[in-house]
């Protein structure tokens, strides 16, 4: 077992610009917890994935704080499809990831995840090319319990960056799949409107979650919480979680009440 635990992680550890890479191993696995990932100020073009699980990684993250950074966490990467798709996990439990552009986080190649009790606020705001939350594709499964996807209500792209969101969306799908993904609707929505998203052959699940826009999209989401429900998450998440106060100015708790 590989446990790291208690740091606070504000540059890349890789060349590539990854900061954790859990390389999966047969027997082992890993546990990120109480950790913090403050990359609010990094250069976008010197950053990858803050977390990085591959070759059938079983990864566990628990408590932890992610802030900005153009990708937050991804499981699979198509180097090691059998790998992934054998063993391939990740479990997400009582995390905050705010400001991150994608990849909150993005499962795929047959991986397995299931996220608990998280929030994930304003992805796309640290954007590179494309935006989204949570994102399934490729034969990876998301189930998301107990989970927020809010947005700040006045935040948006400029019309610049609207379009080239959309464009990169459209894009990725037509070269996937060929010209006929540009006639159909989804393609061409917003990546702040895709919350949690299973695309292509990717898969997703989602009970008792809670967004704070009618325009935020939890796809296959069976029941949702209301704003008083959600706030016991928050709390719960306020006193499990290092304190972000020192990298935003507050806390989980003072940010939520800044939402309404």
């Amino acid at each position: 077992m590989t446990v790291i635990e208690n740091q606070v992680f504000d540059k890349p550890c890789y060349d590539n610009g990854d900061v954790i890479r859990c390389f999966g191993n047969p027997g082992d696995y890993f546990v990120i917890k109480n950790c913090v990932f403050n990359f609010l100020s990094y250069d976008v073009d010197a950053l990858d994935e803050l977390v990085s699980c591959v070759n059938g990684a079983d990864v566990h993250i628990e408590n932890c704080i992610f802030l900005g950074g153009p990708k937050a966490v991804m499981a699979g990467n198509g180097e090691y499809p059998i790998a992934d798709s054998t063993h391939g996990s990740l479990v997400m439990e009582n995390c905050f990831i705010g400001w991150s552009g994608r990849r909150c986080p993005e499962v795929k190649h047959g991986v397995k995840a299931t996220m608990r009790n998280c929030w994930i606020h304003d992805w796309g705001m640290y954007f590179d090319t494309r935006a989204f939350g949570a994102w399934a594709c490729d034969g990876g499964t998301i189930i998301a319990e107990h989970c927020l996807f809010t947005r700040t209500l006045d935040s948006s792209f400029s019309f610049f960056l609207s379009w080239k969101d959309r464009f990169n969306h459209l894009g990725f799908a037509i070269n996937r799949n060929g010209i006929g993904e540009l006639f159909r609707p989804r393609n061409w929505r917003s990546g702040l409107n895709r919350a949690l998203t299973a695309w292509d052959t990717g898969t997703v699940y989602a009970s008792k979650c809670y967004c704070n826009s009618d325009d935020i999209i939890i796809e296959n989401c069976n029941e949702y919480l209301t704003k008083n429900q959600a706030i016991v998450i928050v709390e719960h998440l306020n006193n499990l979680c290092p304190n972000p106060q020192p990298y935003i100015d507050d806390t989980l708790l003072g940010l939520w009440d800044s939402l309404f």
